[in-house]
């Protein structure tokens, strides 16, 4: 059969081309290891109580600055340090976190109560202060990729010392849920980036810069429950290979993203358990519509489209994670509804699209996608090229991928969204809102509508949750129209957690050390 294989070149992104082979690819554990393993079973070492828990994550940090970023790995990571007025629990559930509690004495108007005896990091004391110039700081400081969440936010007042007041230009229905992605920071934090964090959160900084190892210890003065494990550190594994072995080696107690194309290699493995949990997003196929981008043409992206047959999209190792996507959001998020009529697959209409669109010959295209989607860049490839469409498929590790697509350097690629959230507006503000003082963050596709825009603005003004999904679902189903992205598949979430380790997977993926115990502790 047609199979894509890899090749590494020094110096150069991973390339994929496909050749002829009866075999599969399967994961070999290297022979130096196996030597290790087995001198290791020679003879049992008392085991001291473990000090430190390691997270894998496909990069520690993109960056340390709670509000120059809204990327997975990174909340994960820094909400070790910081915390925010509100928070979700394991399954999206809102709870106070520095806000215990919170009134609202009209649709425009919220009042918060501010938890008493909080700390910063530093020692010094938390106070309504510091959340007025958090807000206004997440909002204007140059490159605020969270200044989504606070759009409809015209002030923030502090009433007392532990009393603020936050007034919307509009009914804001999902406020709570956008500040659980807003950082408090000290008052005292630089208008330019923070390279140090410091926050009110269960963990100090000790060390570590963006894309390398990050390390925090407890801090002892933190006001709520001890964690269990004293220090953790966040270790970058940038390829699926490092995050399949990193429990195999040693090298870190749970894994996140674990690649699937290991894991019927993992199930039953000695020392780790395999966990997974259904998640908030969706894979995506997504296109340039700039100038000079061969997809600004409809025609071509509906060509892509019609070429996927999606009966075969999905790898069998994925079968028992995976499911195809039937719309922008998956079934979790709020603002979904199935599409009335499939996906349609017809290679014969695609090829006819691409000559009217100048492609008489079908055309040539480089897929650009981040390792954790390099299987489902290798079965795209293949039904593509049913049609005409020869994909040449680069798989770059996560940083650099996230680098190149923010700075909209990409004209085809795959990536995948999460609305983190639970509110389909998530997606629908940050990434295919026209771009503005507080939408269109994540926009890289250079799409832009007026009547999307509409629906999208007046949806996030409603309180009434039903008028709210009507107008979320009709700006859906203009993307459906339009084709800015075509979405692919719903992936569970997988992890591979070390048999010492006791932790529930959450929805949000965050995969946090607080959450975490030593198993032989219950």
């Amino acid at each position: 059969m047609d199979i894509l294989r890899p090749v590494n070149r020094p110096g150069h992104p991973i390339e994929f081309i496909i050749t002829r082979s009866g075999t599969t690819l399967r994961p070999v554990l290297a022979g130096s290891l196996a030597v290790v393993l087995l001198a290791g079973g020679c003879r049992r070492a008392p085991v001291p109580q473990q000090q430190t828990v390691v997270i894998g994550q496909v990069t520690s940090a993109t960056d340390l600055d709670p509000h120059l970023h809204d990327e997975e790995s990174t909340h994960s990571a820094l909400s070790h340090f910081y915390e925010r007025l509100v928070a979700f629990g394991p399954d999206l559930d809102l709870r106070p976190e520095l806000a215990v509690s919170w009134t609202n004495p009209s649709d425009t108007v919220w009042r918060f109560t501010l938890r008493g005896g909080v700390l910063f990091h530093d020692g010094t004391p938390f106070t309504a202060e510091d959340v007025v110039f958090s807000l206004r700081r997440a909002e204007r400081l140059p490159g605020s990729q969270v200044v989504h969440y606070l759009q409809n936010v015209t002030s923030v007042t502090a009433l007392s010392g532990r009393e603020i007041e936050v007034v919307t230009s509009s009914p804001s229905p999902l406020l709570l849920n956008k500040l659980a992605f807003v950082a408090i920071v000290p008052r005292s934090a630089p208008d330019h980036a923070i390279t140090r964090p410091m926050g009110t959160g269960p963990y100090r900084f000790v060390s570590g810069v963006p894309r390398q190892a990050l390390e925090g210890e407890v801090f002892d003065r933190y006001w709520g429950p001890r964690p269990a494990f004293p220090r953790f550190r966040v270790l970058p594994l940038p390829d699926s290979l490092s995050r399949a072995y990193a429990l195999v080696e040693s090298r870190a107690d749970i894994v996140s993203r674990f690649p699937f194309e290991f894991a019927s290699w993992a199930r039953g493995r000695k020392g780790m358990t395999l966990v997974s949990r259904i998640g908030l997003g969706v894979a995506y196929l997504g296109f340039s519509l700039r100038e000079g981008s061969p997809y600004r043409d409809r025609r071509v992206r509906e060509a892509f489209s019609l070429a996927i047959d999606r009966s075969r999209m999905i790898d069998a190792a994925e079968t028992d994670y995976t499911v195809n996507a039937e719309q922008y959001v998956p079934e979790t998020v709020f603002g979904y509804a199935p599409q009335s009529t499939p996906w349609p697959y017809d290679v014969a209409r695609a090829r006819a699209l691409l000559t009217e669109a100048g492609h008489p010959g079908g055309m040539d295209a480089t897929l650009v996608l981040p390792d954790t989607q390099a299987v489902l860049g290798m079965r795209l490839g293949e039904l593509l090229g049913e049609a005409g469409i020869r994909v040449r498929v680069e798989s770059l590790p996560w940083d650099d991928y996230y680098s190149r697509w923010l700075r909209h350097e990409l004209d085809l690629s795959a990536f995948a969204f999460s609305a983190g959230t639970g509110d389909a507006s998530d997606l629908l503000d940050s990434v295919f809102h026209s771009p503005s003082a507080s939408s269109g963050a994540l926009n890289t596709s250079g799409y832009s509508s007026v009547a999307f825009d509409r629906l999208v603005d007046e949806a996030g003004r409603l309180l009434d949750p039903y008028q709210r999904r009507k107008l979320m679902r009709e700006a859906l189903a203009l993307l459906r129209e339009d084709l800015p992205a075509i979405p692919l598949v719903a992936r569970s979430n997988l992890y591979a957690v070390s048999d010492g380790i006791a932790w529930t997977a959450r929805l949000d993926r965050r995969v946090r050390a607080q959450d975490m115990r030593p198993r032989s502790a219950r």
